[in-house]
């Protein structure tokens, strides 16, 4: 998207402009909900922090000192929105529910597989957290991730490799999914999770 056009619309909000905050979030929601989607369960919660994400966005747009930083900005809200919906989900939690022995079809084992991650990942410190959503579930690439989280390249690409090497070391110790490891991770990255 192009960044400069995003400096205008969260300066020109920043001064009251209603407009150009609903360009702002025309331009984000999409991607917004899309970080959520990686960290969430379900569609609707996606939504729901979005939506307060952009609440907590429009209230405190006056703390935005450089407009050029409003994406990296926006996610930190969004960060701060997951945390504490997060630390309320955490107390209700159900374990999630294991595959038992063959029969399970390959949908059915991978509707699991997928809710497996989800916990795994929710449960990774948050720099591995938010680096993994952001890059397979909302489709950045590091240099991205790194303008986003304000991070430089190297910690970005760093915090990825072990990020990979956490979920892989989970996944090894969960029954029946030994052949989805392959699914999760490319070759090389599943080599050094296995070194871990």
């Amino acid at each position: 998207m192009d960044e400069a056009l995003t400096a205008d619309l969260a300066a020109a909000a920043r001064k009251g402009d209603d407009s150009a905050f609903e360009a702002l979030v025309n331009r984000y929601e999409t991607q917004v909900i899309a970080h959520f989607l990686g960290i969430t369960p379900s569609v609707s919660e996606a939504e729901e922090l979005a939506h307060d994400t952009f609440v907590r966005a429009y209230l405190s747009l006056g703390a935005i000192e450089d407009p050029s930083m409003f994406v990296s900005w926006l996610f930190g809200i969004a960060r701060n929105v997951y945390r504490e919906w997060s630390k309320d989900r955490r107390r209700t939690a159900e374990p999630p529910v294991r595959p038992e022995g063959d029969g399970f079809e390959t949908s059915e084992r991978r509707a699991l597989f997928h809710r497996e991650i989800f916990v795994i990942v929710n449960d990774l410190p948050d720099p591995y957290k938010e680096v993994l959503s952001l890059k397979y579930f909302s489709g950045k690439s590091c240099d991205e991730i790194a303008r986003v989280l304000g991070r430089p390249l190297g910690t970005v690409t760093k915090q990825i490799s072990r990020a990979h090497a956490l979920v892989a070391q989970s996944l090894k110790k969960m029954q029946g999914f030994t052949t989805l490891l392959n699914f999760w991770l490319p070759a090389g990255e599943r080599k050094s999770g296995e070194r871990n």
